[in-house]
């Protein structure tokens, strides 16, 4: 007879072994993914967000207008769109103009501004536009005076004639606000 080799199953050790050695090599790949990932430029999304910061305007021919953004699914059948003449700083007056085009006629338009770390020119804050027509873009200026720097929303609470019932649409406008220079803008309180 001849002798055979005697097979045995693997122990558990040397399974263990076989194991952790695989699991290690998994990680040491994972890691290497990760840090390969990590290192490359994320790339440009192809959407790119309708929400934008406004800035002062860099032409003086004509200054670039940016589209409110309508808060909510009850947009009015109208578009707005802002410009800042000059970037707002803290503690000083700014001017927002607005272009207000429909695109069906509406007897009347109600706007009011408000907002959070700002005071509003209370003569500007609301006004009324009368007989607006398409075609025919409409303009209007209120007056802000930030009171933070950083990212902060005028809202437009915009008023309108639509099918017979007065409808109610809320509008964002972005604005950078920028610190006011040393010495300047709003004033601390005496301790």
């Amino acid at each position: 007879m001849s002798a055979r080799p005697m097979v045995t199953a693997p122990t558990r050790s040397s399974l263990e072994r076989r194991v952790s050695g695989g699991v290690r090599c998994c990680l040491l790949l994972a890691l290497g993914a990760l840090a390969a990932s990590c290192s490359r430029e994320t790339p440009t999304p192809a959407v790119t967000s309708s929400v934008s910061t406004a800035r002062p305007a860099t032409s003086t021919s004509q200054p670039e207008f940016v589209a409110a953004v309508a808060v909510g699914a009850t947009a009015l059948p109208l578009t707005i769109a802002f410009n800042l003449p000059a970037a707002p700083v803290v503690g000083q007056s700014a001017s927002v103009a607005l272009t207000i085009t429909v695109s069906e006629p509406m007897s009347r338009i109600q706007i009011e501004a408000s907002g959070l770390k700002l005071l509003l020119d209370e003569a500007s804050a609301k006004q009324v536009l009368d007989d607006v027509r398409p075609g025919e873009p409409r303009q209007l200026q209120f007056s802000v005076t930030p009171q933070a720097a950083g990212l902060i929303d005028v809202e437009l609470s915009v008023q309108a004639p639509v099918d017979g019932a007065t409808r109610t649409s809320r509008y964002a406008i972005p604005v950078l606000v920028e610190a006011a220079p040393p010495g300047e803008g709003t004033v601390a309180a005496d301790s």
